[in-house]
């Protein structure tokens, strides 16, 4: 596994089990077994690694959104889309990736709602 991907799947565990703000550099690369100077050189700042976390997840779940919303659309043929299958198609792909790995999906969801719920401008 490379260094990068250590850090990743380290500060994901992490940032879910206690959020952002409790969370150190520190506390990361000491669980991810690497060296400080890495998250740095892979991430920049606190705030990008965080972005990374979320965004390594959150990508496939927005394109499986995208492409079930394009299916309906396309289904309609210019006829209003029901709500049911709107909110279908935008939920049903976070909790498909929860359903299929059991340890990390649960964790992601953990992740997310810590993004929704966080103050912080740029995380959200």
């Amino acid at each position: 596994m490379s260094t990068k991907d250590k850090i990743l799947d380290a500060s994901e565990v992490l940032f879910a089990k206690l959020g952002f703000n409790a969370v150190s550099i520190r506390d990361i690369v000491s669980k991810a077994n690497v060296n400080i100077a890495s998250v740095n050189y892979h991430f920049g700042s606190k705030e990008d690694l965080i972005l990374a976390v979320v965004k390594r997840r959150i990508e496939k779940v927005n394109q499986e959104r995208t492409d079930r919303l394009e299916d309906l659309k396309s289904k309609a043929k210019g006829k209003p889309i029901e709500i049911s299958e709107l909110l279908t198609a935008f939920l049903q792909p976070a909790f498909n990736l929860s359903n299929l790995d059991k340890k990390n999906g649960a964790q992601f969801m953990t992740l997310m709602g810590r993004v929704v719920s966080n103050s912080n401008p740029k995380i959200k």
